[in-house]
């Protein structure tokens, strides 16, 4: 083999290496796989520390009139969420769900609702060990902000139920 032909032979190869390895980075990297639960209906990641670095999550349920598996299905969604943001060490300080429901307003108009927050910190969630936590009990490590009155009637649904897997979350959510 001359000379010319083994550079020629050499340049192929790392051609051949580069495109393979492009292809291979794109699929694993830029092509994530994953994608949000169905429950998710408005997210905003910050970008460099923007709101706070709080990473938010507005979550919808089906209302009071689901019972207690509609939290208990966002309980899980919240799970997978927080999980995936562990795992592919997402730089925000936070999470913050924001739990949102259809219910009625006085006039008996339904509209869109705010229930209640749960907030998170990332520091809390680095430490879970996710093959031990039952569904539910992420409920515990979360911190309950801007309950209304509706989202009191949709924890107390849940918890006449599930109080057992979400002690806390639903001593906590139903005091006020």
């Amino acid at each position: 083999m001359t000379r010319e032909q083994r550079r020629f032979l050499f340049l192929v190869t790392v051609v051949g290496v580069c495109l393979f390895l492009s292809i291979f980075l794109w699929n694993e990297c830029g092509n994530s796989s994953y994608t949000l639960p169905k429950s998710v209906i408005d997210h905003n990641d910050p970008l460099a520390y923007e709101n706070g670095g709080i990473a938010v999550f507005t979550m919808k349920t089906l209302g009071l009139d689901a019972g207690k598996w509609d939290v208990g299905s966002i309980a899980n969604d919240m799970q997978i969420i927080a999980k995936h943001e562990v795992y592919e060490n997402h730089t925000e300080g936070s999470i913050l769900f924001k739990v949102v429901g259809d219910a009625d307003d006085r006039y008996g108009n339904t509209s869109q609702t705010d229930f209640f927050s749960l907030q998170f910190s990332m520091d809390d969630l680095k430490q879970i060990n996710w093959s031990n936590l039952m569904l539910g009990k992420i409920l515990n490590l979360g911190k309950i902000v801007g309950e209304t009155g509706v989202g009191e009637l949709v924890i107390a649904k849940y918890c006449d139920a599930d109080r057992a897997e979400s002690e806390y979350f639903c001593a906590v959510g139903t005091a006020r």
